[in-house]
């Protein structure tokens, strides 16, 4: 009996002993979440991450909220994965304009510059077609809207590489990915409040 209370009294101390660690674990790991935070806030290219980050938060492309309204305006599935699959080849062009451009202007901030204006003129003519109840407008808007997108996309992540110390590049592209996933979820809450 005496062997059982010992063993009963070395598992407390190492279950005491595990929470300790696991809360020193928790504080230590709070604090190196700030602190990339505060890597990432003091970048000089903290607002390019930061409108990359506002891209997320775009239901102007073929997610599942714009697929589900453009199906609520008439248009089939068939129709709909169609030009999906447009919208995900313009991406795919999107990448090599930024190659051409990178080439032809030389200069990442004017490349990104390109591809966030093509981006927001083409998505005007999207909210047009909203405002209008004219699902093809938004379809004409939002195909060609992914290459400036892509453009831009690549052109930020390039500016990082750029400006970021090696040995901070981990933490601000942790950072910029948290970023970039808490805008995408605004537009699927806003949908489940204003579903109508």
């Amino acid at each position: 009996q005496q062997s059982s209370t010992s063993v009963d009294e070395n598992c407390l101390d190492d279950n005491s002993a595990s929470s300790n660690m696991n809360n020193a674990s928790s504080i230590s790991s709070t604090w190196g979440c700030v602190e990339d935070i505060r890597v990432y806030i003091f970048q000089k290219e903290l607002w390019a991450g930061v409108a990359l980050a506002f891209l997320y938060c775009n239901v102007m492309t073929f997610g599942g909220l714009l697929m589900a309204y453009l199906n609520s305006c008439g248009l089939t599935w068939e129709v709909i994965g169609l030009c999906q699959g447009a919208s995900n080849f313009a991406g795919l062009l999107g990448t090599c304009i930024f190659a051409l451009l990178q080439r032809f202007l030389n200069d990442v901030r004017a490349t990104a510059l390109c591809g966030i204006c093509w981006q927001f003129m083409l998505l005007s003519v999207s909210m047009f077609g909203v405002l209008m109840k004219n699902p093809w407008f938004i379809i004409v808007g939002v195909i060609p809207s992914r290459i400036g997108l892509w453009i831009y996309a690549i052109a930020s992540t390039q500016l990082f590489q750029q400006t970021v110390p090696e040995k901070e590049r981990g933490k601000v592209g942790g950072v910029q990915t948290s970023l970039n996933s808490l805008f995408q979820t605004i537009p699927l809450i806003l949908g489940m409040i204003y579903s109508d």
